[in-house]
């Protein structure tokens, strides 16, 4: 899984930026700064760049922050080169990719325009890790604008945070 309840405690994480917009990547370059323990360590603005710098780089990427829509396809087409290790955020403006991003283990899902305090909490998880499946999460790292997966019985749905008032755990694996 990549990188979904793995606790970092390197001093600094080595970040790959993957979106087609160098607008974009320029922003987050620039928001990613107020966080010490993320150094953007590459940037690339295609599939084939991005596969470059994933396999140029002497040791993988701590994280990988991902457009899902880019001219030159999709950033699902990269999650297979992605090392296992390797966290996975996906940045886009695009809130219906949620579902299949947390699919492929995607440790977040930032919707542009990505906001500071958001960003703030992606940064968090990437330093501390994310509770592991069954534990209870901690309230704290959800926003009210934040989307939950849940897996019903019969559907899957991202839910906003602030709409849930309680889960109840039905047949095991589903969630009502």
């Amino acid at each position: 899984a990549h990188g979904v309840a793995i606790m970092h405690t390197d001093p600094q994480l080595t970040a790959l930026l993957v979106d087609d917009q160098p607008f974009a990547r320029h922003d987050l370059r620039e928001m990613l700064a107020a966080h010490p323990h993320i150094r953007v360590a590459a940037e690339a603005g295609t599939l084939d760049e991005a596969r470059g710098a994933i396999s140029s780089q002497a040791a993988p990427f701590g994280v990988v922050f991902l457009d899902v829509q880019l001219r030159c396809g999709s950033g699902f087409e990269l999650v297979e080169h992605i090392p296992p290790a390797t966290a996975i955020i996906f940045v886009t403006a695009h809130e219906e990719f949620a579902v299949r991003a947390f699919h492929v283990n995607a440790l977040d899902y930032l919707v542009k325009p990505v906001m500071a305090d958001r960003l703030a909490i992606s940064a968090a998880r990437l330093l501390h890790g994310t509770p592991d499946a069954g534990a209870l999460p901690d309230e704290r790292i959800y926003l009210p604008e934040d989307l939950v997966h849940i897996k019903g019985d019969t559907a899957q749905q991202m839910v906003p945070a602030r709409d849930i008032v309680a889960l109840l755990s039905i047949g095991g694996n589903y969630t009502e």
